[in-house]
């Protein structure tokens, strides 16, 4: 909790689903591979998907599960599209690399599910600058460290490949 974690794959490699499974493992309070996990409120925040395709990730993610277990999935996690708005967390000012506002918006949202559990569903949507810029990397820390402390959360970014690792790098050691 109130950590940052990367999850980097190629595009088509199954992030999405993968994260909309393991949070709803996790709002239902449902083993995964066999161990035990505690059940905490999740939201994840998409960029890519529409909200008919985050449902229809969900519902492939929970079929074959019991009612209750739906149930408590249901309860639990929050699916939110961010497709066809302005998602950016950070954004230039001039020559400086801001917060847009977006981060504290989305903190709000949160707290106001009472989530423990973040996922923000991918890195470059939710982002505006060269990923491979100090600049961009320093600001998106900040922003996701903003999210993490105010909230108490766990925040699961899931990100692409870099074309080089520099903002990577940078990025976790900032």
């Amino acid at each position: 909790m109130k950590a940052i974690s990367l999850l980097v794959s190629l595009g088509g490699i199954g992030k999405t689903t993968l994260l909309i499974k393991m949070g709803s493992h996790i709002a239902a309070g449902k083993k995964w591979d066999g161990k035990d996990i505690q059940q905490r409120r999740v939201i994840v925040f998409n960029i890519e998907e529409n909200q008919d395709e985050l449902n229809r990730k969900y519902g492939a993610a929970v079929s074959g599960w019991t009612d209750a277990e739906r149930k408590e999935a249901s309860n639990n996690l929050r699916l939110i599209s961010c497709l066809n708005m302005d998602a950016r967390l950070t954004h230039f000012e001039g020559r400086q690399v801001d917060g847009t506002g977006l981060a504290e918006k989305m903190i709000e949202a949160i707290k106001e599910f009472d989530a423990t559990v973040v996922v923000i569903d991918h890195l470059q949507g939710f982002v505006s600058g060269d990923l491979n810029l100090s600049d961009t990397a320093t600001a998106l820390s900040r922003e996701a460290n903003k999210i993490a402390s105010e909230t108490g959360a766990a925040v699961v970014i899931a990100a692409y490949p870099l074309c080089s690792g520099i903002a990577l790098g940078r990025w976790m050691n900032s």
